[in-house]
């Protein structure tokens, strides 16, 4: 398998300081409230929030990227991170594969963004997304054998553009605005 980068479909997002500030902060909110409900750290506290915090600016990155609006809602594990059934999931070096897990709910869509360790503040760039369904190949199953759960690895030369995604959002907008009236 080629987990190597791939470029054909990147789009690239900037957050101003305003929206990077509001995610930052969003994300300590989440792990103060995780830690409430008694989540469990994985490694320790710092990288515990430092993960938390991480996963919140992804998701208002692809929100901008999707130009959808950003519900910065908590609902630890039940919900899709950002509307329209849509999960972000980084991918923390730029050659790696999206990692897509059983329990995903095959209706999600997930939308991998590469955020370099220490390149926080770049620009981030989106290599595409892919529907849970069809991320669960067998051929992409790993099981990374140390505290994590296995997984299926997406190649980025597997994913879809970002626009095909912001179509069908836009169609199922409008299928929900026609069953309104």
């Amino acid at each position: 398998m080629d987990y190597t980068a791939c470029h054909k479909n990147d789009v690239f997002v900037d957050l101003n300081d305003r929206e990077y500030d509001e995610a930052v902060a969003h994300g300590k909110h989440m792990y103060a409230h995780s830690q409430k409900s008694g989540l469990r750290d994985y490694i320790n506290k710092t990288k515990g929030e430092r993960a938390q915090i991480l996963g919140s600016v992804c998701e208002r990155a692809v929100a901008k990227a999707l130009g959808i609006y950003w519900t910065a809602w908590i609902d630890t594990f039940h919900k899709s991170d950002l509307p329209f059934n849509i999960e972000v999931r980084l991918i923390g070096v730029d050659n790696y594969g999206m990692q897509v897990y059983d329990k995903d709910d095959d209706s999600r869509r997930v939308v991998g963004i590469i955020m370099e360790k220490g390149k926080e503040r770049k620009p981030y760039r989106i290599p595409g997304w892919i529907n849970a369904k069809y991320a669960k190949q067998k051929k992409w199953r790993m099981d990374p054998n140390w505290k994590g759960h296995p997984f299926y690895g997406v190649p980025q030369q597997k994913l879809h553009h970002i626009d095909h995604l912001k179509r069908l959002i836009g169609q199922e907008m409008i299928q929900s605005s026609s069953l309104k009236k």
